[in-house]
C-alpha cells in the first residue's frame, strides 16, 4: 500500500506543511536534485524538464493577474479547466510562488507597453505615402535578413525521440505499484514530472507540489533520483548512437537524430519511420520504457512532430519543401517552436501576435520594434528556420554546418534543497555540482571562458552571477577560483539558498581552440559562402531586456562580472573548496533571511527575460 507523500488523516500536519510550502521553506527530507531549466533562447541541453513551470501561466498582458492552467500537455485534454484553476488560485493566493508570478508578469507588462509604444511609433512614423522611401529601407532591412535565414534551410531526415513522463517512467519501473496511483516527482515547492493519472487531475510539469496535493488529495510525490535517470538514459543515447553517432541530446530525456546516412547505408530497404519505429522497440527492449517520435524535414520540426501523438506513438511530418514547410509553419501557435516559452507567448499576446504566421505577416514592424538578435530567432521560426536545438551556439544566419548547429554553448548543474545548516554544507553541495560539471567539460574535451552561478532565494526570486575569464581553460584550479569569487558574497546567505546552479559557457572544442592558438583553422565552405550580419542594433529602452534573445521559462536577475587578469589570491574563496577545518554552525542563525539583492559597484544590472 502506498501512502500518500503528505497523510491526509492527519489535518494538522497537512496544514503545517502547506504552510511551510507556501512559504518556501519546507522541502522533503530527502535530498533532491534538479537539473538546470535554463537556455538562452532555446531549450537548454541539461534541462530537467522540457517546459519548466510552463503548465502555469498569467493571464494575457493587461488583465488582472491570475494563474491559468496550460492544458496542452498529453494527457491533459480531458481536464476539468475552470475548477483546477480555481483551485490553483485559491492554494497559492498570496504564497511566494503567486508573488513571484505575478512579479514577472507585471515586469512582462511594462515590456509590451513600451513595445506597444513602439510599434504606435513605427505606424506615425513609416505610414503613409509620404514615408514611403524611409519604410522601403527597413523592407529591404528585412529583405536581407530573411534572405541570409533562407541560406541557412537545409532539409533532411530527422528523428525526434521523447522519453514519456521519464522521470515518473523511471520511478514506476523501480516501484510498480506506482503505475496505479498519480505520481510527481519533484518537491512540494516544484514538480519536475507527473504521470498521466496525476495529469488528469491537472497536476503537471512545473507546478509547486503543495498545489498538486490540492488539486488531488492522493498524489504521491516522490525526490527526484538522477543517478537512475542518467543510468536509463545513457542506455539509450548509446542504442541512437547506432543510427547516428553525432545525435543531440536535449536533456536527459530527449534527442534528435539525423538518419540521412544511415538510410543511404540501408540501401533504401528502410525509411525514416522505420527508423523510429525500430529504435523506439528496441528502447523498449532494454529499458521497459516507452517513448514518442516524430519525423520530420529539420530538428526544431521533428520535434514538433513528436507531440502529436503522445504516448508511445510517432508522427511523420512529409513536407519535403520550402513551399511546404512555410505552409505548415504559418498556423503553428507560437508556444509550438522550440525556444518560445511562456513569457514570450505572453509578450507577443500583447502585440496581438498569436502564430508563427502573425510573425512573418507583421514582419517589417517587428524589425523595428525589437532588437535584431531576438528579431532573427523569431523570424527564423515564422519561415521554418528553427535553429534548435542550439541557437544560442551558432545562429542561424552564421553557420550551417551541422557538426556547428549540433554544439553545445554551456554544460551546467543544479542541485535543489531545504534550508541547509552550516556554511560546510553549501561547500560540500558547491564542491559537488562543480565536480560533476567539469568532470562533463573533461570528458567532453571542451574549454570554456566564462563561469556562471544561479541561486534561487524562498521568495522564487533567482539571482545569476556570470565570470569572464581572460581566456578559455580547462584548469581545474582556474575555473574553481571563479567559482569561488562569484559565490563569497553570499556564503552568509547559506540558510536562505534553495537551489544552486553551476554552468560552464563559451564551449569550444580544446582541439579546435589550440588550433586556433598556434595560427588558426581552416573555414568550411558553407562559412564561406553564408553571409554574415555586421549590424548591431543600438539598446532600445523597454525593450534592451531582450537584446540576447533569451526565451526561456523564468526570469532572472543577472550581474555580469568580467574580469580581465585572473587574481592569483583569494585566500578566502580557496578556503570554500578547499579548506576542512571549517566550523559548522547550526541551523536557526540569524543567517535565514534573502538578501537584498546583489550589485556589483559599477557593474551593470542586467534582467534576462527567460
Amino acid at each position: 500500500m502506498i501512502r500518500p507523500f503528505l497523510d491526509d488523516k492527519d489535518d494538522s500536519n497537512s496544514k503545517r506543511q502547506e504552510q511551510l510550502a507556501r512559504s518556501g521553506h519546507w522541502i522533503p527530507d530527502d535530498m533532491c536534485f534538479m537539473e538546470p531549466t535554463e537556455p538562452q533562447f532555446v531549450i537548454d541541453s541539461e534541462s530537467v524538464c522540457t517546459e519548466p513551470a510552463a503548465m502555469l501561466q498569467s493571464g494575457p498582458v493587461g488583465s488582472s493577474f491570475e494563474l491559468t492552467l496550460d492544458c496542452t500537455k498529453a494527457g491533459m485534454e480531458r481536464v476539468d479547466k475552470r475548477r483546477v484553476e480555481s483551485i490553483i488560485r485559491d492554494t497559492s493566493r498570496d504564497s511566494d510562488y503567486f508573488l513571484n508570478e505575478r512579479r514577472k508578469a507585471e515586469g512582462r507588462q511594462k515590456q509590451v507597453q513600451e513595445l506597444r509604444r513602439k510599434s504606435a511609433t513605427f505606424a506615425q512614423l513609416l505610414g503613409g505615402e509620404r514615408n514611403a522611401a524611409q519604410r522601403k529601407q527597413w523592407e529591404q532591412k528585412v529583405s536581407k535578413i530573411e534572405q541570409e535565414l533562407e541560406a541557412t534551410r537545409n532539409l533532411g531526415t530527422y528523428v525526434h525521440l521523447d522519453m514519456d513522463m521519464f522521470f515518473a517512467a523511471v520511478e514506476t519501473k523501480k516501484n510498480p505499484a506506482y503505475a496505479e496511483v498519480p505520481l510527481g516527482v519533484g518537491t512540494m515547492t516544484m514538480l519536475s514530472t507527473t504521470n498521466y493519472i496525476a495529469r488528469s487531475y491537472g497536476v503537471t510539469t512545473g507546478i509547486p507540489g503543495f498545489i498538486g496535493m490540492k488539486l488531488c488529495r492522493d498524489l504521491v510525490i516522490v525526490p527526484l533520483d538522477l543517478e537512475a535517470y542518467r543510468a536509463e538514459s545513457a542506455i539509450v543515447h548509446r542504442i541512437a548512437s547506432e543510427y547516428d553517432p553525432d545525435c543531440v541530446s536535449v536533456g536527459m530525456d530527449e534527442l534528435t537524430l539525423e538518419v540521412s546516412d544511415y538510410l543511404s547505408r540501408q540501401g533504401g530497404t528502410m525509411t525514416a519511420v522505420d527508423v523510429a519505429t525500430e529504435l523506439r522497440a528496441r528502447v523498449f527492449r532494454e529499458t521497459q520504457l516507452t517513448s514518442s517520435a516524430g519525423i520530420g524535414p529539420t530538428a526544431a520540426l521533428a520535434k514538433i512532430a513528436s507531440n502529436y501523438n503522445k504516448p508511445n506513438g510517432q508522427y511523420e511530418l512529409r513536407l519535403h519543401t520550402r513551399e511546404d514547410v512555410m505552409r505548415y509553419v504559418r498556423d503553428l501557435p507560437l508556444r509550438a517552436a522550440p525556444g518560445i516559452g511562456k513569457a514570450m507567448e505572453n509578450t507577443l499576446k500583447g502585440l496581438d501576435i498569436n502564430t508563427l504566421g502573425d510573425i512573418y505577416e507583421r514582419r517589417v514592424e517587428l524589425c523595428y520594434v525589437l532588437t535584431e538578435k531576438l528579431y532573427r530567432f523569431l523570424l527564423g521560426n515564422a519561415i521554418g528556420v528553427m535553429s534548435w536545438p542550439c541557437s544560442c551556439v551558432a545562429p542561424a544566419y552564421e553557420f550551417c554546418d551541422r557538426t556547428l548547429i549540433t554544439a553545445r554553448k554551456s554544460v551546467g548543474s543544479e542541485r535543489a534543497f531545504s534550508a541547509l545548516c552550516s556554511k560546510a554544507e553549501l561547500k560540500e553541495v558547491a564542491t559537488t555540482i562543480f565536480q560533476a560539471v567539469y568532470d562533463e567539460l573533461r570528458a567532453n574535451e571542451w574549454v570554456c571562458r566564462q563561469v556562471s552561478l544561479r541561486i534561487r532565494w524562498p521568495s522564487f526570486r533567482i539571482q545569476q552571477f556570470t565570470k569572464s575569464l581572460p581566456q578559455h581553460s580547462d584548469d581545474h584550479s582556474t575555473l574553481n577560483r571563479a567559482l569561488g569569487e562569484l559565490l563569497l558574497p553570499h556564503v552568509s546567505y547559506y540558510a536562505s539558498m534553495r537551489l544552486l546552479g553551476i554552468r560552464l559557457l563559451d564551449l569550444v572544442s580544446k582541439k579546435e581552440y589550440l588550433a586556433k592558438q598556434r595560427g588558426g583553422v581552416q573555414k568550411t565552405l558553407s562559412q564561406f559562402c553564408t553571409p554574415r550580419s555586421t549590424e548591431q542594433d543600438p539598446a532600445t529602452p523597454g525593450v534592451k531586456r531582450m537584446r540576447e534573445g533569451k526565451v526561456n521559462e523564468e526570469e532572472k536577475e543577472s550581474v555580469e562580472i568580467n574580469v580581465e587578469e585572473e587574481k592569483q589570491n583569494t585566500r578566502e574563496v580557496v578556503e570554500i573548496f578547499v579548506s576542512s577545518q571549517e566550523s559548522s554552525e547550526q541551523c536557526g542563525s540569524d543567517k535565514s533571511v534573502e538578501p537584498r539583492i546583489l550589485r556589483e559597484e559599477g557593474k551593470p544590472d542586467v534582467i534576462i527575460i527567460d
